[in-house]
């Protein structure tokens, strides 16, 4: 639901070659959504407890395989995009 119907959030990672953003329905009930078109794999430490509600300890899942990423105890959470690649992370 986050993806159709959530609040648009951008996050500071985005750059000409990355696109990093947030979608929030309410809080906890967020999605965290990564791209790049770079040849070589992306990490960006994002902050989601304040911005999308995510407390810390949350476990978020890549919706499209990869691997899962928690929500430490300061409410960030780094996110691994491989090259060319996306990921979609929620709880």
């Amino acid at each position: 639901p986050a993806l159709r119907r959530g609040t648009y959030v951008p996050f500071p990672a985005t750059t000409d070659d990355t696109l990093v953003f947030g979608r929030k329905v309410a809080l906890g009930d967020a999605a965290v959504v990564a791209l790049t078109r770079l040849a070589t794999a992306q990490s960006a430490s994002l902050e989601v407890g304040k911005s999308l509600g995510l407390a810390p300890g949350s476990v978020l899942h890549d919706r499209l395989g990869g691997p899962d990423a928690t929500v430490a105890a300061d409410g960030s959470v780094t996110v691994s995009v491989p090259a060319k690649g996306a990921v979609v992370l929620a709880p």
